[in-house]
């Protein structure tokens, strides 16, 4: 395995298948992440949201999520591998297709491969263009991936709902990821990077989350995937908890797609 870093919609054919504030208060960057949905409800739909590992020789290092947008592509957050970034030779990165993984999966991939974008800050101080594309090892044809939002946000879409779907914790300091959830969260605010949402039923992502999904629903059925859940953070009313009452910061895809048509081909029909 390698690691390296790289400087409308897109449907892929299958066959088969916070330094700062914005202007309304929310964070412009937020602080380093503590990244599974909390207060949201157990699914086996979207399929194409997918649970994550990476470890080595002393243990598991870290549980995230994760979105198929291609047969062999996997969208998730930098700051997921960032440490097996650091150490590819040490680390071993799975993807797993199931919606609790305390019953089993239906498939395991390992990872060949994996690209964090060039200008990925680290996850030591503010957080920018948290954003990675992981290449599988398996060509994956019986699992339609997520078609990606090309449509750049305006102040339209403040108020909109998207469905976050991720396999986090249901809270902080619990024990609980590991099965797939989702929550519909308001959109409050947008940065060039960066979209925000809060809900006032304190539905939130929670850490295992990170990389997982926003999807916005299409008019015609199904969904796209808007944002890659990145940060949680702390509001008003949360008491300094960056889950529970908390808001959430994912990097908004239709800033990236350009960066990922470099490696991934969606033309191809498998």
């Amino acid at each position: 395995m390698r690691g390296h870093m790289e400087g409308g919609v897109r449907h892929f054919a299958i066959l088969g298948l916070a330094a700062g504030l914005l202007s309304s208060g929310g964070p412009a960057l937020a602080d380093a992440p503590p990244p599974p949905v909390v207060n949201g409800t157990a699914t086996s739909d979207f399929p194409a949201v997918v649970f994550m590992t990476s470890y080595n020789s002393s243990g598991y290092g870290g549980v995230c999520s994760g979105t198929l947008i291609a047969p062999k592509w996997v969208l998730t957050a930098a700051h997921c591998i960032e440490q097996a970034d650091a150490n590819p030779s040490a680390w071993s990165v799975d993807i797993y297709f199931t919606s609790n993984i305390d019953a089993g999966y239906e498939r395991r991939s390992w990872v060949s491969d994996w690209i964090i974008h060039p200008g990925y800050s680290g996850s030591s101080g503010t957080i920018a263009h948290d954003i990675a594309l992981i290449e599988l090892g398996v060509t994956v044809s019986d699992v339609e991936p997520m078609p990606l939002n090309e449509d750049s946000f305006n102040t339209g879409w403040i108020g909109d709902e998207l469905t976050y779907v991720g396999f986090g914790i249901t809270g902080t300091g619990r024990s609980d990821s590991g099965r797939k959830r989702y929550a519909r969260i308001p959109i409050t605010d947008y940065s060039a990077q960066i979209v925000y949402a809060i809900d006032p039923a304190d539905q939130n992502i929670c850490s295992g989350d990170s990389g997982g999904a926003a999807l916005a629903p299409l008019p015609g059925g199904g969904y796209e995937l808007v944002g890659v859940n990145s940060f949680g953070f702390a509001t008003g009313g949360s008491g300094g908890d960056t889950c529970e009452g908390g808001g959430s910061g994912a990097m908004r895809v239709d800033a990236y797609t350009g960066w990922i048509d470099n490696y991934v081909d969606f033309d191809v029909v498998v």
